[in-house]
């Protein structure tokens, strides 16, 4: 595990707790399309697509909290109803391969490595 789980967002660090860590890289490699709730339970608590999302609600409402302008109007992670989550952000044409690297338009880096990934 990372000795911290943050994020940098706009150049600033934002402290984010293991979930919250996990659940924004799981977005961040699928940045774009709809990441429906089974993938998230699975590849993060390793749950099966029948069991309740309410504790992927709480950990992206904890997550907006820290990222969006307006936590209750969101921008940038988007709720797809009866699906799943997107993360919206636009692309920074000067990064190339910005998904790859883990940041977008300057905005969003995570910083350490997934703590699940590790061996």
């Amino acid at each position: 595990m990372p000795e911290s789980c943050e994020a940098l967002w706009h150049g600033e660090p934002v402290r984010l707790t293991r979930t919250e860590f996990e659940l924004l890289h799981c977005l961040l490699q699928r940045h774009g399309p709809v990441v429906p709730w089974a993938v998230l339970l699975h590849e993060i608590w390793g749950y099966g697509p029948d069991n309740d999302v309410e504790s992927i609600r709480t950990h992206v409402r904890h997550l907006r909290a820290k990222l969006e302008p307006d936590c209750h109007r969101p921008v940038h992670i988007k709720t797809i109803y009866g699906i799943g989550y997107c993360l919206d952000l636009p692309l920074d044409a000067a990064a190339g391969s910005a998904v790859g690297t883990g940041r977008l338009a300057g905005r969003l880096a995570l910083v350490g490595e997934s703590p699940r990934r590790r061996a």
